[in-house]
């Protein structure tokens, strides 16, 4: 019998050699496993990472490519829509698949002070006007109501100086009435004033600052300008006449309830601002009902009275319920008729008197100027369609004023008769200055310096990108140059990139120059029709076109040549809403070729011009 070797511990325990080397290998295949395990789990781990950080950067990059698809949110409100329709024209797609906006990236919109609206007025007449009131009439002809689509953040600037202003309606891309008050008109000039958006002015919507008299009976009071003679008053809300009444979409009138007592009326309280020579507007909105309540009558007798001492004893009115006939009379006197318009009953009307304050001949009791119009309101029709002009509308009679007539300084509302159980209603009173005509255009100013700012550029970049600086919708150039290091990955398209984007104000005319492969859209927002395009190349060519997917060859010379392109694009008077795509396909021999726009008055043409690049997303795999 062989004897094993032993171990013997200090505490007696034996060990045999044996079992210690199958414990040391057993440690050893353990560690070795556990290592190799790690290891492979590791790199497995290490590898998925890699595999997510390239799938994350390849998702980054494709979300980056759609953010900055077009139409991107770069544009101006009115450019967007543009793009916009030119995108679901030819695509029917929200946006255009693959084409890219590089000026997007995190960028804001700024209306600066490079987007405003000259307003030119002209006084052709020989007296110099001062204070004086103006009509300024906007619709889409002469404005862009993104400029401010609900009539909020508006001045208006006679050089330094802000003027006051009202307006008086406001419907968005349909018409504006805004009335201004001009320091001062020269005789036989043409004056400039500016209209500004959120300029610091501290002027809003006011009609007291504006008219000599005003009152709109918004603020719900009807004793802060008026002094009851007889009748009950009170403030009504109004359905049936829309004002922009400070954008509060809510009208209130002054309301005389139905009674039959004769001649209920109301004053102002204080006289109107007015001397001697003046000359000046009256202008109220009125209606009568001649049932309220069981009575009857012909025609209501609604009066809108002037020259009254301040108790309405004595006055002029512009209606004679007696006669049933708007007129001229003193205190309910049927003498003076101008017109047998029969007023109907329950029917708003705009009612206009011109009238001379004191006649030259200071000194006695003379003939004064009585001037009257009179508009029924219906269809949203407001009444006098160019208030600035105040000739050949008016009727005219005179007035002799008796009683001290340089007392007689206020206003009267109510009724001239008014038996029947009558009720009535007025709005919107205001006395304005004088002249026989001014003269109002609008224009729009959009210099080069007016659209976006690119702020707060993100790290990525893109490579291919065609510099460009002839745009007034993005201005800033972004440097896009990157140096490829390692860990850095790389998604390159072919892409169609904007290399022009404009927007012309106010032209009638416009060129384009295109290259092989370029698209031109282009449309106009303002009422405006497309008279014909003309072509000319820098040398002798032949030119493939392809015009809203119409093929033409034309032979082109270096002067201009008539195409027939107009005859398959939109000649549609608001070409905005279906803008026209020209590609020009190929030269032979190759060459750029001019497009020349022309229509038949002025309007905003839009322009945009596409050409493909390769586009690189550059990221760094190690952020």
């Amino acid at each position: 019998m062989t004897l094993k070797s032993k171990l013997t511990s200090k505490k007696g325990y034996i060990f045999t050699y044996e079992a210690v080397a199958v414990v040391i290998l057993f440690i050893a295949v353990f560690y070795m496993g556990y290592f190799t395990f790690t290891h492979v789990n590791l790199t497995n781990q290490e590898q998925k990472r890699d595999m997510e950080q390239f799938e994350k950067a390849n998702l980054i990059s494709d979300m980056i490519f759609k953010m900055h698809e077009f139409p991107s949110n770069s544009y101006v409100p009115d450019y967007l829509r543009f793009l916009k329709a030119v995108s679901q024209r030819y695509s029917g797609l929200e946006t255009i698949p693959g084409t890219f906006d590089p000026y997007s990236m995190n960028q804001e919109f700024i209306y600066n002070e490079s987007w405003y609206y000259e307003i030119n007025i002209t006084n052709p007449g020989t007296q110099d006007l001062t204070d004086f009131q103006v009509l300024v009439t906007l619709n889409p002809s002469n404005f862009n109501f993104d400029y401010s689509s609900d009539g909020s953040g508006l001045s208006f600037w006679q050089g330094n100086t802000q003027l006051h202003y009202w307006i008086e309606t406001w419907d968005y891309n349909d018409e504006a009435r805004v009335w201004v008050k001009v320091d001062s008109l020269p005789d036989e000039t043409t004056t400039q004033i500016l209209l500004k958006r959120n300029q610091g002015g501290s002027y809003s919507s006011d009609g007291d600052d504006t008219f000599i008299f005003f009152d709109d009976f918004e603020d719900g009071n009807f004793n802060d300008n008026w002094n009851i003679v007889r009748g009950d008053w009170e403030i009504s809300t109004d359905s049936d006449l829309s004002y922009y009444n400070g954008g509060s979409g809510t009208n209130h009138v002054a309301h005389l309830e139905a009674s039959d007592i004769e001649y209920r009326r109301a004053v102002s309280d204080d006289p109107l601002s007015v001397v001697d020579e003046d000359i000046y507007i009256l202008d109220a909105l009125v209606k009568g009902h001649t049932g309220a309540t069981g009575g009857s009558a012909d025609s209501p007798d609604t009066m809108l009275g002037f020259y009254s001492d301040n108790g309405g004893n004595n006055y002029y009115n512009s209606f004679n319920g007696y006669d049933q006939v708007f007129a001229i009379c003193e205190n309910g006197d049927s003498n003076a008729v101008l017109s047998n318009i029969f007023t109907k009953d329950n029917q708003w009307y705009y009612e206009k008197l011109i009238l001379e304050q004191e006649d030259k001949n200071v000194g006695g009791d003379e003939n004064k100027i009585c001037k009257a119009s009179l508009w029924e309101l219906f269809n949203g029709y407001l009444g006098d369609t160019n208030p600035n002009y105040n000739l050949d509308s008016m009727l005219d009679t005179t007035c002799e004023v008796t009683s001290y007539s340089s007392t007689r300084k206020h206003i009267l509302i109510g009724t001239g008769q008014g038996s029947h159980s009558e009720e009535f209603w007025f709005d919107n009173i205001k006395v304005r200055k004088y002249a026989p005509n001014v003269l109002v255009d609008v224009y729009e100013i959009l210099s080069y310096n007016a659209g976006q700012n690119a702020i707060n550029v993100s790290e990525y970049h893109f490579e291919g990108v065609p510099s460009y600086t002839f745009s007034n919708v993005n201005l800033v150039d972004v440097n896009y140059s990157y140096t490829i290091v390692p860990d850095t990955y790389v998604m390159t398209r072919n892409l169609y990139v904007p290399v022009k984007t404009w927007r012309y104000s106010n032209s009638n005319s416009e060129t384009e120059n295109i290259s092989s492969g370029e698209i031109l859209y282009f449309a106009a927002r303002r009422p405006s029709t497309i008279s014909n395009i003309t072509a000319k190349a820098d040398a002798t060519t032949t030119a493939l076109f392809m015009v809203n997917g119409v093929p033409y060859e034309l032979s082109l010379g270096t002067g201009d040549k008539l195409t027939d392109f107009e005859k398959v694009i939109s000649t549609h008077a608001w070409e905005y809403y279906e803008p026209n795509e020209v590609k020009l396909l190929s030269t032979d021999p190759a060459t750029n070729v001019d497009l020349t726009l022309n229509y038949d008055e002025s309007s905003t043409i839009y322009v945009l011009k596409l050409k493909q690049y390769n586009v690189s997303c550059i990221l760094s795999m190690n952020n």
